[in-house]
């Protein structure tokens, strides 16, 4: 996969074999089989792991809800550097 360091800028390469990437301010989130992350220039700032595998993710505004397999939907937002899990949010 081919991801600039910043969006905007000259892609760089990343070895990496994931199915959803989304731009963020912060860098790119790669939703991955079990676990998202958010990879700023070439190296991974943050992580979330879920339980289950994860089968559908979207954005609701700045938040992305993340389904897994057994129906749970974690939502989670990307806050400077990091990926935080927002406690409390509804499914759009």
């Amino acid at each position: 996969m081919v991801l600039p360091d910043d969006p905007g800028e000259y892609p760089g390469v990343l070895a990496l074999d994931e199915d959803l990437v989304f731009c963020a301010e912060a860098g790119w989130v790669l939703v991955c089989e079990t676990s998202v992350r958010l990879i700023t220039g070439q190296a991974r700032a943050s992580r979330i792991d879920l339980a289950d595998t994860i089968e559908r993710a979207w954005w609701a505004g700045e938040i992305l809800q993340v389904q897994d397999a057994s129906g749970t939907v974690t939502a989670m937002t990307v806050t400077g550097h990091r990926l935080v899990v927002v406690p409390g949010q509804i499914p759009a």
